[in-house]
């Protein structure tokens, strides 16, 4: 076998160095859909058992959302509770009844499927849903501040849920948005794995 000048081996090394690099990109790719399979069932479980957690907190133990301050007018301290909850909090609680168990078949939905596009759809549709209960929250507004004795949180409590819940909206809001653009590029190029 005859030696190969300087410019041969270059070319022979850099023959090599390219397909080596090709087969570890491949092997990545190959790597990176059970990855995204995992995040999507983790994020997915994670996102139906907070909804149960809230489905039983909400059924069961609404009558317990109130403030609640202490009385020190006996000898021991009692805990007053001034009731917030208007009984449109009833009509509310049916509105995110139906939200949630619609964002947890959602989530059954993506667990199952194998689809990146119904995947996004469903997601993009479970942050309407969402967006849909608050909004219901902000137009019913069930709750009645007056009830609270101390009159300096009577004014700072409903300033405190409205930023909460307007934060909560725009988060949904944004990821809605960059959900469906990242869905339509995707379509629109096929940059995305089965």
């Amino acid at each position: 076998m005859t030696d190969l000048t300087p410019e041969e081996r270059k070319k022979v090394y850099e023959e090599e160095k390219t397909r080596i690099e090709t087969s570890q990109s491949q092997e990545k790719e190959r790597n990176k859909v059970p990855k995204r399979r995992r995040e999507i069932i983790s994020s997915s479980s994670y996102s139906i058992a907070i909804c149960l957690i809230l489905l039983i907190g909400f059924i069961f133990f609404n009558k317990y959302i109130a403030f609640y301050r202490p009385d020190f007018s006996s000898d021991t301290l009692v805990w007053v509770k001034e009731q917030i909850l208007t009984s449109a909090f009833n009509t509310w609680l049916i509105i995110l009844i139906v939200g949630l168990v619609l964002v947890i078949a959602g989530h059954i939905c993506i667990i199952i499927l194998k689809n990146y596009v119904w995947q996004e759809l469903i997601l993009i549709i479970t942050n309407l849903v969402g967006i849909g209960v608050i909004v219901a929250l902000f137009y019913m507004y069930p709750f009645d501040f007056s009830t609270i004795q101390d009159k300096s949180w009577t004014g700072v409590v409903p300033i405190i849920i409205n930023i909460i819940l307007g934060l909560i909206i725009l988060g949904m809001a944004i990821s809605v948005l960059v959900k469906g653009i990242r869905l339509i590029i995707s379509v629109t190029t096929k940059v995305y794995n089965e």
